[in-house]
């Protein structure tokens, strides 16, 4: 169950980022690539706010692994579904976070996406 929780509390410190951009914080060198110096445009903060919604459902997703959160009770295909674009989407976070032409992106989100693919793995496949 800890690493379900340690997850979404990492989905949620990125729900708060993410929201700090809609709302213009000066950090597009951390994000989308580091393509944008200082606040995103229209379409990078459309993007974030997208972001929030993926990551809320992801965060519930992992929780609902482990019988809490928002989403218990739905159909199991469904949670099934969930998890594993959840593991997906993790994985390909660590890829993309470690790739990016961003320095700042890579030395902040590199490591922070490598930590988090490991709690929704754990999530996922430990059975402790």
């Amino acid at each position: 169950m800890i690493f379900a929780q340690l997850a979404a509390y990492g989905f949620y410190l990125v729900c708060f980022f993410q929201l700090a951009l809609v709302f213009g914080a000066p950090l597009g060198e951390y994000t989308q690539g580091g393509g944008t110096r200082g606040k995103l445009g229209r379409a990078g903060r459309i993007g974030a706010a997208v972001s929030i919604i993926i990551l809320l459902v992801m965060s519930q997703a992992i929780l609902a692994t482990q019988n809490v959160g928002l989403f218990v009770g739905l159909p199991a295909w469904l949670l099934e579904t969930l998890k594993w674009l959840t593991f997906a989407y993790s994985v390909l976070g660590v890829l993309m976070n470690w790739a990016s032409r961003s320095k700042k992106e890579r030395m902040v989100w590199g490591p922070f996406a490598s930590v988090m693919a490991v709690f929704v793995s754990l999530a996922i496949f430990w059975q402790g």
